[in-house]
């Protein structure tokens, strides 16, 4: 991985390394048991910066997001500082690198996040898929012209994975039945099992299913989905899934149809914990670079107004994400404080307490 002697640097190596410390930052607020790790490979890179060629390349620093691990270690250095909080980051050595790399780079470096946003659409994660300027709603501001995570469905359906750029159940390239949950609320009823719910006109009420029950279908959830297992960002594959139950009853007062689908998820899958990590922060990188480029070509092709109103639907759906987690956070302490009381022992969920269900949010 840190190899100055002549080999090359293992830049998808530096990368997953990258990630696992943004990670335990993220999650943790210290590197824990990459401290040692960590000081020992800016030492070898800030020593790198006194050769005359030095290995450590910009592409290397772009594509293996070193610029992020030194902000994210330094931004929460100084926050710990700020708070009079003990530090428990020593940011000393990655202040020296992240000034040797601007004194090196210089424009370059300052520029470094529009030049992957403009990669986004040449080789990255946008590659064949341009914006569709007619689309009539969110999903299908995005056109098809590999992965476990899509910035939107128009990537997935890029892949393969969905038959088509909508919210519906369609069967992809292979033949394979898929079923992208992006709206609509759902709660986890045991550790393999899942209820999701939706209202919406009979069109959308994805009937379909009911030739489903009893047979396997592959589960994609979106950041809109409000869902204690929905990803943070972008649209997500959760594994396959058995669809046990569907149901369809119409709501008087509005006349819309309430859908309910009972899933079990198949066992020997990798476990929702693991898949939680998902998105990677390098990822995060590039869904906040998306939603710039996305932003642009609203501005370009429908006008200022829309773009404003682009903006204030993003701003509204980040507010009500916030506040549904906060619920869901509520939710949970309840529930763990009523089983602590109840019973002996929580049932868990990998390695995290049982979640809450919709009717304890109520």
């Amino acid at each position: 991985m840190f190899d100055f002697g002549g080999n090359g640097l293992n830049e998808p190596k530096l990368l997953d390394f990258s990630d696992e410390i943004r990670s335990h930052l993220l999650e943790d607020h210290s590197l824990g048991p990459w401290a040692e790790t960590v000081k020992r490979v800016f030492r070898k890179l800030l020593r790198d910066e006194g050769a005359a060629l030095p290995a450590v390349s910009f592409a290397t620093i772009q594509n293996a997001r070193l610029d992020k691990l030194l902000s994210d270690i330094l931004t929460l250095g100084h926050q710990q500082v700020s708070s009079r909080l003990r530090p428990r980051l020593n940011i000393a050595i990655a202040e020296r690198l992240q000034r040797s790399w601007m004194a090196r780079f210089r424009e370059e470096f300052f520029n470094i996040d529009q030049t992957r946003q403009e990669d986004l659409s040449k080789s990255s994660r946008l590659k064949d898929v341009v914006f569709n300027k007619k689309a009539a709603n969110g999903w299908e501001l995005w056109k098809a012209a590999k992965c476990k995570t899509w910035l939107n469905l128009a990537c997935a359906y890029r892949d393969g994975i969905v038959g088509a750029i909508k919210e519906t159940p369609t069967k992809g390239r292979y033949g394979a039945a898929a079923l992208p949950l992006l709206t609509g609320r759902e709660e986890v009823v045991s550790t393999d099992t899942v209820r999701y719910m939706r209202e919406a006109r009979l069109s959308e009420t994805h009937i379909s299913l009911i030739s489903h029950v009893g047979s396997q279908i592959r589960i994609l959830r979106g950041h809109r989905l409000r869902s204690p297992l929905s990803p943070q960002a972008g649209i997500r594959y959760d594994g396959l899934y058995i669809v046990r139950r569907y149901s369809l009853k119409q709501i008087s007062q509005t006349r819309l149809h309430r859908i309910v689908v009972t899933l079990e998820r198949i066992s020997k899958q990798p476990s929702m914990t693991e898949l939680a990590r998902i998105p990677l922060p390098s990822q995060m990188d590039d869904w906040l670079l998306f939603e710039k480029h996305e932003g642009e070509m609203i501005r370009q092709h429908r006008g200022e107004q829309s773009f404003l109103e682009w903006k204030l639907m993003k701003a509204q759906e980040r507010m009500d994400r916030r506040q549904w987690r906060r619920a869901l956070e509520v939710g949970a302490a309840l529930t763990n404080a009523r089983n602590a009381n109840t019973a002996p022992e929580c049932v868990t969920w990998g390695s995290s307490k049982m979640l809450p269900t919709i009717s304890d949010l109520q």
